[in-house]
């Protein structure tokens, strides 16, 4: 629902009604104010102004849309009643986000829970004409380094331009290239470039979504997401990362580590919840690692005395191999197995063991907002 209120609006039309090709008009729209008549706001009040005019055949306007001191969209047209064609623009200009220009969780209330503040810049443009031919379309868009803070991640740098062949369904010019430069999620992502594409079909195709982590990457890559919100599933792949960075991640009291890791761990986004299955990280070389963790949070699948030799292995554990299994859910815990092989110098004179581990992953805390 929307209110309409402080209106001034004047008209004038000759002519008949039934011939509009024919008449001649008027009409200037002086003030017009949109109001939520909801409480609490989904948006703040936005002022509404233009003109217009028809003769000789031929209607053209414009409108002017404002909200907190700040232009947020123009659009003009114009039809030509005798050929049956027409056209409709729309520009914003450069928009300024944040205090002072386009306040975006100040100007959409609804939006505070999640969205605490917005910084950069950006504009968009599009055009929609019309003829016996149908309907055709066509936009850009530009962000310009803008920051995003919401209630469980921060973003920051992102620039990117996207021309776009048809606004109706969206469809880009080929492929666009968007630029991140951090996201803080509980880890932090750096460096991030995404090439991605819109298709008439619904579809986003997504070639390269990478990021610098751990000293490594981390990325998404000749990826297809449907965009009517069904679920997203991807193969999301780790390459050359800091096995620190990766327990770290993971949250698992008393476990550390060096070296590096690859390997694939699969995705799925469902109804906002992330779903990690039958992921897999592979060492690359020779490491360390150390749990110093309480026992019971482990499951070594062997006896208790059996147990002990086991911990006092792993309490500098000089690996040859490790593979790491993930499995569950992010805003949960997911389910990590660890299969180690190699030995501990310090301990029974570096015996070799092959340690097959078990224990629970509370990535719930790491990811969680603040």
């Amino acid at each position: 629902d929307v209110e309409l209120g402080d209106i001034n609006l004047s008209a004038t039309y000759s002519g008949a009604l039934s011939a509009p090709e024919q008449g001649e008009g008027r009409l200037t729209l002086a003030r017009l104010r949109l109001n939520d008549p909801v409480q609490p706001r989904r948006f703040m009040p936005i002022a509404v102004a233009g003109s217009g005019r028809m003769d000789a055949g031929r209607a053209e306007g414009d409108v002017r849309l404002r909200a907190l001191d700040a232009q947020l969209l123009r659009v003009t047209g114009d039809h030509d009643f005798t050929a049956a064609t027409g056209a409709v623009h729309f520009d914003t200009d450069r928009l300024s986000f944040g205090p002072g220009g386009v306040d975006l969780p100040l100007l959409v209330p609804a939006l505070k829970q999640t969205l605490r503040s917005v910084g950069g810049g950006g504009s968009a443009a599009g055009r929609l004409a019309w003829s016996d031919h149908g309907l055709v379309s066509s936009g850009r868009a530009l962000l310009d380094d803008v920051s995003v803070e919401l209630s469980a991640a921060k973003i920051s740098g992102v620039n990117g331009e996207a021309t776009l062949a048809s606004l109706i369904p969206p469809t880009t010019n080929g492929y666009q290239r968007l630029r991140i430069d951090s996201v803080v999620a509980g880890i932090e992502l750096t460096g991030g470039v995404i090439d991605y594409a819109l298709g008439a079909d619904g579809l986003a195709r997504i070639s390269r979504a990478d990021w610098k982590w751990g000293g490594g990457r981390l990325g998404v890559y000749d990826a297809v997401a449907a965009l009517d919100g069904s679920p997203l599933r991807a193969p999301v792949e780790v390459r050359g990362v800091d096995l620190s960075a990766v327990l770290g991640a993971l949250n698992v009291e008393g476990l550390s580590g060096d070296g590096r890791l690859t390997g694939v761990f699969p995705v799925a986004l469902s109804d906002g919840r992330l779903q990690v299955k039958d992921g897999r990280l592979s060492s690359e070389a020779d490491g360390v690692l150390r749990y110093s963790g309480p026992q019971e949070a482990v499951a070594l699948g062997v006896s208790a005395e059996q147990s002990e030799l086991l911990f006092g292995a792993l309490s500098n554990f000089q690996y040859k191999s490790i593979v790491m299994s993930l499995n569950g859910a992010v805003d949960d815990a997911l389910t990590l197995k660890l299969t180690l092989d190699g030995a501990n110098p310090d301990f029974l004179d570096g015996y070799p063991f092959k340690i097959n581990l078990t224990t629970r992953a509370d990535v719930s805390d790491v990811f969680k907002s603040d």
